[in-house]
């Protein structure tokens, strides 16, 4: 899951428009993936995937939601696709 976040994490940092582009306002859209449990931390959401679990923003956790099941081949085929 670190690797995963990581990977997601360099790529908006690189490419703002994959967060803020139309990949990531359709996934916001879409709210919580269903498959993840979510509760409130403070000011974030805590995400938990199976014994995964990671604490983000509201907007970075509902985004990182739809990702967490993915693999890293496919995480990184999903970055190169948005990115050509």
């Amino acid at each position: 899951m670190t690797e995963k976040y990581l990977i997601w994490n360099w790529a908006t940092a690189a490419r703002s428009d994959l967060a803020s582009g139309p990949l990531g306002a359709m996934l916001a859209r879409q709210g919580f993936d269903h498959n993840v449990d979510v509760s409130k931390v403070d000011t974030e959401y805590k995400i938990c995937l199976h014994e995964d679990c990671a604490i983000l923003s509201v907007v970075d956790a509902t985004i990182f939601s739809h990702l967490m099941a993915k693999s890293i081949e496919e995480l990184e085929h999903i970055i190169a696709a948005v990115a050509r």
